[in-house]
C-alpha cells in the first residue's frame, strides 16, 4: 500500500475517533494516540510509524513548528508578565516534583539517568491542553488561570533550557574540546541570529507583511532555516526552532505569525501523536502497567498538591491554590519531546518513551475532568477537610465588624470603585484573594483584607449581610449567586451590585434580588455612544477626553491592571 493511501486511511480513522472523543468530552490528543496504536497493530498493521521515513519527517516538522511557536511566545515582555508569585510557585513546583518523581522512579526500578529524565519530564504541564480547557470554561481571566499560565510560561522556558542541556550532555563523552567548540559555535550562531533579528528582521518582516502569503512563507523559511543551521553545527533541530521563534518574538507581527502557523502545526503535531501511538505495544503496556498507573497517580494527585502547597505558602487562598494545582495535573507535549530527544541520544530506551506516552494520555484525560469539575471537587473536599482557623487567620481575625460598603475583587473594574470609595475611611472595605493586589492597595493606604467571597464562614465573620452596599467585580456566576444568596437571607434592603459578562446570567441575578448588574461591554458601548452624541464626529472635539483617558490608562498600568493574561 502506498504511503499516500496509508496516510489518507490513518487520517480518516483519526477524524472518526476525534469526533467520538469530542462527543465523550475527551481531549483530541487521546484520539490521535489511539489512532496510531490501532492502525499500527490492527487496521493497517504498518508497525512503528515513527520508523517510517515519511512519518518521521512529518513528526520532526510538527515538533519544529510547535517549538517555533513556543519560542515566539517566550518574548522578554511575556516573561515579565509571569509575576513574582507565579515564578516562585512554578520554580518550587518543578524542583519538588522533580525530586519526588526521581525518588518514585528509582523505587519503581528505573536506572538513575532514565529516572532523572522522567522526573524532569513529569514536572512540566501542557500549555496547549490547559489553555484549551480553561478557555472552554471561560476561566482565562480568573486568578487561578493567570497563575497557571504564568507557571506554564516558566515551565516552557525551563524545558527549553533542558533540551539545550541534554544536547550538550550528549557531547560530553566526546571530550572537553568538542564541548568547548560546540559551545563556541552556539554562542556565535546565537549572536548572529540576535544581530539579524534586531538589525534586519524588523525591516524584512515589515516588507513581507505587505503580503499575507509572503509573511507566511518568510516565517516558515526562517524557522526551518535556523532549525537546520543549529542541527548542522551539532545542536538539535528542536533547539534551533526554539531560537528561531524567540528571535521573532519581539517583532510587531509575532502574534500574526503565530496564528498563521497554528493550523500547520496542528496538522503535523497530529501526525506526531499518531506516530507516538504506533510505538505502543500491547505486551509492553501490560508489562509496565503498574508503573504507568503509579506514575499517572503521582502526576494527577501529588503534583497538584505540591503546586497548591507552594501557593498556600505564598499566601493564596486554598481554593485558588487547589484550582491552580488541578489545572497542572498532566504532563506536557514538551515532556514527550524531551524523552524522544533523550532516546535519540541513547539516554533512554523505547520502553521509557512508551511509558511516558501512556502517562501523558492518562493524565491529560483525567485532568480534563478535574479541571471541568474542580468547583464541585473543591466543595466536596472542603466539607470533608475542614480548614483550621490559622489557615485563613487574616480573613477570620476580625470581631464581627460593620462596614457601609464592602467591595469584593479589586482588580480591573474593582479599581474604579476603590477610587470612588477611598475617602470613606473605615466604612469602606476592599476584599481580595490576590496577595499582589493587596500589597498594591496597602501601599495606597486603602482599607483591605484577604478573603474569598465563596467562603461562607468568612462572609459571616465579615458581617456582609449588614453592609449598606456590597459590590462584587468577580466575574464568576457561582460566586456571585452565593454572595447574593447570603445577603438576601437576612437583608432585603442593602444595595448589591454585581458584574456579569453574560446577559442570561445578569437577568438571573436580577431575578435573585440584585440591585444592579454591570455588563462591561454594554456600558463601554453606551459610553462611546454618549461621546459621539456629545462631541460629534470631529476628532478634535475628543482631544480633552483622549488626554483624560491616557492619564487613566497610565494610572491603571501602574497598578498592574493594564494587560490581560496571555
Amino acid at each position: 500500500m502506498q504511503i499516500f493511501t496509508q496516510i489518507s486511511l490513518i487520517l480518516a480513522v483519526a477524524a472518526t475517533l476525534s469526533v467520538l472523543a469530542r462527543l465523550l468530552k475527551q481531549p483530541a490528543i487521546l484520539a490521535y494516540v489511539i489512532t496510531g496504536f490501532l492502525c499500527a497493530t490492527y487496521f493497517l498493521q504498518v508497525g512503528n510509524l515513527g520508523a517510517n521515513d515519511t512519518f518521521s519527517t512529518f513528526s520532526d516538522l510538527g515538533i519544529a513548528i510547535l517549538l517555533f511557536i513556543v519560542g515566539i511566545n517566550l518574548s522578554p515582555k511575556a516573561i515579565k508578565t509571569v509575576g513574582k508569585n507565579a515564578f516562585l510557585a512554578g520554580a518550587g513546583q518543578m524542583i519538588f516534583t522533580t525530586f519526588a518523581g526521581y525518588l518514585l522512579a528509582k523505587f519503581l526500578g528505573f536506572d538513575p539517568i532514565p529516572a532523572i529524565i522522567m522526573a524532569v519530564a513529569f514536572s512540566f504541564s501542557s500549555t496547549i491542553i490547559v489553555l484549551k480547557l480553561l478557555g472552554d470554561l471561560g476561566d482565562l481571566e480568573k486568578l487561578h488561570s493567570r497563575l497557571a499560565i504564568g507557571i506554564l510560561l516558566l515551565q516552557d522556558l525551563t524545558a527549553s533550557i533542558c533540551l539545550i542541556f541534554l544536547t550538550t550532555l550528549d557531547k560530553s563523552s566526546q571530550g572537553s574540546l568538542l564541548i568547548a567548540t560546540l559551545f563556541l559555535k552556539g554562542v556565535v550562531v546565537s549572536l548572529l541570529v540576535w544581530l539579524i533579528s534586531t538589525k534586519f528582521l524588523g525591516r524584512l518582516s515589515k516588507f513581507f507583511a505587505q503580503s499575507q502569503e509572503n509573511l507566511f512563507i518568510f516565517s516558515i523559511a526562517w524557522g526551518f532555516g535556523i532549525s537546520s543551521l543549529f542541527a548542522e553545527i551539532g545542536f538539535s533541530k528542536e533547539i534551533g526552532a526554539l531560537v528561531a521563534g524567540v528571535a521573532l518574538s519581539t517583532l510587531p507581527y509575532s502574534a500574526e505569525i503565530s496564528s498563521k502557523l497554528r493550523p500547520l502545526r496542528d496538522f503535523f503535531v497530529i501526525l506526531f501523536f499518531i506516530a507516538l501511538g504506533s510505538k505502543i505495544e500491547s505486551a509492553e503496556v501490560l508489562q509496565f502497567l503498574p508503573q504507568i498507573i503509579i506514575l499517572s497517580v503521582f502526576v494527577v494527585l501529588v503534583k497538584p498538591v505540591i503546586t497548591a502547597l507552594n501557593l498556600r505558602l505564598l499566601g493564596y487562598h486554598r481554593k485558588i491554590a487547589f484550582k491552580t494545582g488541578v489545572s497542572l495535573a498532566q504532563i506536557s507535549e514538551f515532556s514527550l519531546v524531551l524523552v524522544l530527544l533523550a532516546q535519540k541520544l541513547n539516554f533512554v530506551d523505547g520502553n521509557i518513551v512508551q511509558i511516558t506516552t501512556l502517562v501523558c494520555v492518562v493524565t491529560i484525560t483525567l485532568s480534563s475532568y478535574l479541571i471541568k469539575f474542580s468547583n464541585g471537587i473543591y466543595a466536596l473536599l472542603n466539607k470533608i477537610i475542614k480548614p483550621t482557623k490559622w489557615s485563613d487567620k487574616d480573613a477570620l481575625e476580625a470581631d464581627k465588624p460593620a462596614y457601609d460598603v464592602i467591595l469584593f475583587g479589586c482588580n480591573r473594574v474593582g479599581w474604579d470603585f476603590v477610587k470612588a470609595f477611598k475617602n470613606l475611611g473605615m466604612g469602606f472595605l476592599a476584599v481580595d484573594f490576590n496577595p499582589e493586589t493587596l500589597e498594591e492597595l496597602k501601599k495606597k493606604n486603602i482599607n483591605c483584607i484577604y478573603g474569598d467571597a465563596e467562603d461562607v464562614e468568612f462572609l459571616d465573620e465579615l458581617n456582609v449581610a449588614q453592609a449598606r452596599m456590597v459590590i462584587s467585580t468577580i466575574p464568576d456566576y457561582e460566586t456571585n449567586i452565593l454572595l447574593l444568596g447570603e445577603i438576601r437571607k437576612t437583608n432585603q434592603e442593602s444595595a448589591v451590585v454585581l458584574i456579569s459578562y453574560n446577559v442570561d446570567d445578569a437577568l438571573t441575578f436580577y431575578k435573585k434580588g440584585a440591585t444592579y448588574v454591570i455588563l462591561p461591554h454594554f456600558i463601554s458601548a453606551q459610553h462611546a455612544m454618549q461621546l459621539l452624541e456629545e462631541f460629534g464626529i470631529n476628532h478634535k472635539s475628543f482631544e480633552n477626553e483622549k488626554n483624560n483617558h491616557i492619564l487613566y490608562l497610565n494610572e491603571r498600568k501602574n497598578m498592574g491592571h493594564a494587560h490581560p493574561p496571555h
